[in-house]
């Protein structure tokens, strides 16, 4: 199984200097809905395995689909695990600290109803796993009541996730 990071241009750079590339695994520094960096992959493997950390959160559930409907079509038996908030994150909250601290101009878009909201993308998506944020995280006591109570909550009401997808034949 080969591993593709998908990510902006700068983000890779970054993760490069940080996690250098291995022979079977590859960064792709372009944008994701730009399906031209589907020839950079090898499709000589029976499957291959995406990683999209921090990326879909950014943009609407139109554009996710479409983009795993392109990744389905031309890369089946392949895989992707992907974080993104559910609809129960306040995607509000987060947007208007964004702007208050100036932390760049960007807005959060996508949330996740449930596990069948991504199967209904394609009668080729079949959602293998999903886990909590905080699921596997031991919590400590200096990380404070507070942080614990929100991981804790975090994960008990779904709040943001890692979802681990297949694609069919």
């Amino acid at each position: 199984m080969n591993w593709y990071n998908i990510d902006l241009p700068n983000v890779i750079e970054l993760r490069k200097k940080l996690l250098p590339e291995s022979d079977r695994e590859k960064c792709i520094a372009k944008f994701f809905l730009d399906v031209s960096w589907f020839n950079d992959i090898k499709k000589d493997y029976d499957n291959v395995f995406f990683l999209a950390g921090g990326l879909f959160a950014y943009y609407d559930e139109e554009n996710i689909k479409i983009f795993f409907n392109n990744l389905a079509k031309d890369f089946p038996n392949s895989e992707i695990i992907f974080d993104a908030p559910s609809s129960k994150s306040n995607n509000n909250r987060t947007n208007r600290a964004i702007k208050k601290y100036n932390l760049g101009n960007i807005e959060l878009k996508l949330a996740i109803k449930n596990l069948k909201t991504i199967e209904e993308f394609s009668p080729y998506i079949e959602v293998n796993d999903y886990l909590g944020f905080f699921e596997k995280i031991k919590r400590k006591k200096e990380w404070g009541i507070i942080n614990n109570i929100q991981m804790t909550l975090n994960n008990l009401f779904h709040i943001s996730n890692f979802y681990h997808i297949r694609f069919k034949n």
